[in-house]
């Protein structure tokens, strides 16, 4: 096999990724801080490792109205490792460093599970770079526990594998530990959502290669202690978490909860023009999709990934690499639980009795799409060994390829050229709930004539066609180039470099009091885009005992979910009436806590 001369460029970026991404914007006073990072991860991992550096437990969160479990509260992440960087630095670079950190493990852990599948070095690390600068990791930036749990998970499922192809017991023993010992941070990372997708993983992986008897049956009896191990390491996390969760509003939700978030057909085109629906912070596409933004349903491998994934699904044989159906079933598997309510499985799923133990990490969990972590795994390997195939033939395809690739450039140019020319019908068909109008449409029309022009540059040399004299490799790389970069622009620097509205101005907590005994409490995502206003712009959340800011917006399940047993309500009031006058003046939603929590009149009504 001729060996694809990508070494030095794929290696270079594969170590200064990470470093462009979040260590050197945060140098320069632009860390990845916004939306959930801002709001919870990271004012939670500061108080937990400011605790830690002290020598205390973070057992409790005084911060919080009146005090809420810190050590239940998930999104701490009290002992993943990465805490570490909130005992030794600064939030803001703290933050990342920890974003950093998880990058490096993911890039590693691709790398191995790659390998560990028969893909050549040079096409494995190009498949790692790939991964972790596009698809649903990338896309989860935002939140530092989900990027920090599939990181972790990545690194199971490389232990898993090498587990499954050990053949001798002190192999098995050392792998199981490390399987153990990974999904524990999983776990710890304090994302259900990673916990659960990585499960899913692992037993999918697994039950394929005993049912078609590459693994013996016997395997079992090491994954058992490792996951029980893993239980235990992470015990001192998920034990008062599923406790504090029990008593929590978030136990006692609607069923239409857990149908919340899943993917669905309508978000397929963004799988090669990822900002058809706008852009996640950028200023040249703003989201014309609402709160859920693109980020969160991002399953793109960039348009030479695509390509290639496509290769390895079409070709009817590829030489040297057995698990093509391994993955598909991954893959397949992975669709089933991302696209959550649009199943008809679904509430089969909902049902499975090994989940309903704990029926909030299962039953009643939202946001389906984070399987889509699956799907990218799977994809990113098969794309990896469609490349493998196709620069051991000389960059030849059979015919079922050459026309899979054809086809699907023509059904990508038609939603482009509908996007462009009738963008109303088409976005609304896609269930968009805005239009762009005037320079937003150009901006969307250009974006998509550009996409379109590098899918086609791609499927022109992938199909054994040339571009001059242009190699095929620098090709590919140039695409591969621009495709990450616009990624990595819309998803980490523009939201990190956006300079925050200006604040709108909220009274006291003491004046947002609605009779005696009560409480308005407030929540305003705009106060916290990075830790340093949190100090100016701490008066609408301010615990009543202490006189003292809120260091969160909110805390896990805390005002997320709360306790049940406080009657706290989320969104209400006793005069219901004020609600749209809150939000319409003040950008406030509002939260009221029953007479259990506060038992002194703190002050008088706003109006």
């Amino acid at each position: 096999m001729t060996r694809p001369k990508l070494r030095a460029p794929i290696g270079l970026l594969f170590l200064v990724a990470p470093l462009l991404l979040f260590v050197i914007p945060a140098a320069l006073g632009h860390p990845p801080i916004f939306g959930d990072n801002a709001t919870q991860n990271e004012p939670l991992r500061w108080l937990a490792g400011t605790d830690l550096r002290h020598g205390i437990l973070p057992a409790w969160d005084p911060f919080n109205w009146s005090g809420t479990p810190l050590l239940a509260g998930f999104n701490a992440g009290t002992f993943y490792p990465l805490i570490a960087w909130f005992v030794l630095l600064p939030p803001a670079f703290a933050t990342a460093m920890a974003l950093a950190s998880a990058w490096y493990v993911a890039e590693f852990a691709v790398y191995g599970i790659a390998r560990r599948y028969g893909i050549i070095a040079p096409i494995a690390a190009a498949a790692a770079v790939v991964f972790v600068l596009s698809g649903s990791f990338l896309g989860q930036v935002v939140h530092l526990d989900m990027i920090e749990g599939d990181a972790a998970g990545l690194v199971s499922v490389w232990a898993l594998l090498a587990l499954l192809e050990s053949r001798d017991s002190r192999d098995r023993l050392l792998h199981a530990a490390l399987l153990a010992a990974a999904f524990a941070a999983v776990v710890l990372a304090g994302a259900p959502e990673a916990m659960l997708a990585f499960l899913v993983a692992l037993s999918t992986i697994t039950a394929v290669r005993i049912a078609r008897r590459e693994a013996p049956i016997s395997i079992l009896l090491w994954i058992a202690p490792a996951a029980a191990l893993a239980l235990g390491l992470s015990a001192p996390q998920w034990v008062p978490g599923l406790a504090y969760v029990a008593i929590s509003t978030r136990n006692h939700l609607p069923a239409n909860y857990a149908g919340s978030g899943p993917y669905s057909w309508i978000f397929l085109p963004l799988a090669i023009f990822p900002f058809a629906y706008g852009g996640y912070q950028g200023d040249y596409l703003p989201s014309f999709f609402g709160n859920y933004n693109p980020s969160e349903i991002n399953i793109t491998l960039t348009t030479v990934g695509i390509v290639f994934l496509l290769i390895a699904i079409t070709t009817r044989r590829l030489p040297g690499f057995r698990r093509r159906t391994e993955l598909l079933i991954l893959f397949a598997v992975g669709a089933v639980f991302a696209l959550g309510s649009h199943t008809p499985l679904a509430p089969l799923i909902y049902r499975l009795p090994l989940f309903s133990l704990q029926r909030p990490l299962f039953s009643l969990q939202r946001l389906a799409s984070r399987y889509l972590i699956d799907i990218n795994l799977a994809a990113i390997v098969l794309a990896a060994a469609g490349l493998q195939h196709w620069w051991s033939r000389g960059c030849h395809l059979d015919r079922m390829a050459t026309a899979a690739l054809w086809i699907f450039f023509a059904l990508s140019a038609v939603f482009a050229a509908f996007a462009a020319l009738l963008t109303g019908p088409t976005l609304t068909l896609f269930q968009t709930n805005s239009v762009p109008t005037g320079s937003q449409a150009t901006a969307l029309r250009v974006y998509l004539a550009l996409q379109l022009l590098l899918l086609l540059a791609a499927v022109w040399i992938a199909t054994g066609r040339k571009i001059g004299r242009v190699k095929p490799a620098v090709v590919l790389s140039a695409i591969l180039l621009v495709d990450t970069l616009n990624l990595a622009s819309q998803f980490v620097w523009a939201p990190s470099y956006h300079n925050p509205a200006p604040l709108a101005q909220a009274p006291p907590a003491s004046k947002l009091i609605s009779g005696p005994f009560q409480r308005l409490g407030v929540y305003d995502p705009s106060l916290f885009v990075y830790y340093r206003t949190i100090p100016a712009n701490e008066q609408p959340d301010r615990n009543a005992f202490t006189q003292t800011g809120s260091i969160q917006g909110y805390a896990s399940l805390s005002l997320a979910g709360y306790n049940r047993l406080t009657g706290t309500k989320v969104q209400s009031t006793l005069q219901p009436d004020l609600i749209p006058l809150y939000q319409r003046l003040l950008n406030l939603d509002l939260l009221i806590t029953a007479p259990r929590y506060f038992v002194t009149d703190l002050g008088s009504r706003l109006c």
